[in-house]
């Protein structure tokens, strides 16, 4: 229904069961980059996202041994030699790795706008230390929290938010595509 949405959210009125708080939370780690490492190759999903073909791909890299995942939106070919793929992020410094983008239209039904063709537009311009969440509803399922930008479908047209999430009040709004990519692009 409308009040579905993230789990902070959910736990500003309900709290954990005490069974769930026994330990602190692990310190955050160092993430990783695209590239050689150690344990095989390292590469990068943009928007986290990966086809059945993509996987298919990635077992059938030479030396594959198997696949992991890894919480930075990319995944190791254990085994693996590092090779540089179209298919794929392999370079530390590409913007996708900065970009966080839902499914949008017609991937996702609460969607109101595409939104990963979008986000392609937007990476490249994007200053080198600044994020970008393009979401195609007000829940910002693709970003837990905010982004330098936002940019929000909102009936088939858009609403920017700057240092701040989908669901905060947008400093523009229902600009259409072409003003998005003028008001971000600047």
């Amino acid at each position: 229904g409308p009040q579905t949405g993230r789990m902070a959210r959910h736990l500003a009125n309900v709290e954990l069961p005490t069974a769930f708080q026994n330990d602190p939370p692990a310190p955050a780690a160092t993430p990783w980059q695209p590239g050689p490492s150690p344990l095989g190759a390292l590469y990068g999903a943009a928007y986290g996202c990966l086809t059945a073909e993509d996987l298919r791909q990635v077992m059938a890299m030479p030396g594959t041994t198997g696949l992991r995942v890894t919480p930075w939106r990319m995944f190791l070919a254990e085994g693996a030699r590092f090779a540089k793929t179209q298919r794929f992020v392999c370079d530390s410094e590409d913007p996708l790795l900065r970009v966080q983008a839902c499914p949008g239209e017609p991937k996702c039904m609460q969607a109101q706008a595409a939104t990963r063709s979008l986000a392609r537009h937007l990476a490249p311009q994007l200053q080198e230390d600044k994020t970008l969440h393009v979401s195609g509803c007000e829940k910002g399922c693709a970003a837990p929290g905010p982004s330098d930008v936002t940019v929000g479908a909102n009936k088939g047209r858009f609403d920017l938010v700057m240092n701040g999430a989908a669901w905060d009040e947008p400093v523009a709004r229902a600009l259409s595509e072409t003003e998005i990519k003028k008001k971000v692009t600047g």
